[in-house]
This record gives C-alpha cells, sequence and structure tokens, in this order.
C-alpha cells in the first residue's frame, strides 16, 4: 500500500491497486470486489465522523463518490448521522 499526500484537500489518503482511497474499509473491499474502470473514492468537505475524522458516534451524514476517468463523480455509498 502507498500513501499519497492529496494537495486538494490537505487529507492522506491511501492508494491501493492504482486507486486513491479516502474513503472507510467497507467502501475500499466494496471497490476492489466491483473492479469499476475508476480513478478512486472522494468523501468531499472531510466530514465529522468518516475515516479518520472523528468518532463514528457522532458522525454527520456524508457521501462517497466514484471518482470517473473523465473527471466526473457517481454517488458509490451513503451514510446517514449518528
Amino acid at each position: 500500500m502507498t500513501i499519497l499526500r492529496s494537495l486538494r484537500v490537505g487529507a492522506l489518503v491511501a492508494g491501493i491497486a492504482a486507486f486513491a482511497l479516502p474513503a472507510g474499509a467497507q467502501d475500499i473491499r466494496r471497490l476492489l470486489e466491483e473492479r469499476p474502470d475508476v480513478v478512486g473514492l472522494a468523501v468531499p468537505g472531510m466530514p465529522y465522523g468518516s475515516p479518520g475524522m472523528g468518532p463514528d458516534s457522532a458522525r454527520e451524514a456524508y457521501d462517497v463518490f466514484l471518482i470517473l476517468r473523465d473527471g466526473a463523480t457517481d454517488l458509490f455509498a451513503s451514510y446517514g448521522a449518528a
């Protein structure tokens, strides 16, 4: 696994199998199982309670997006507030 520094959001992301992945373990497992033709995943805004951003018990609602090769995004997963 390679750790990459994202200059746009100032957050650390993991690079696995040539994907950029700031999301949680279940999203990463799903991405690796489904193998869509994408660049990676994005969690805009670094919401409180998302992976690495505070306790899950105080989580804000947030969405995880696929980053498509043309730069567009598509909804991958949604998480409600705790």
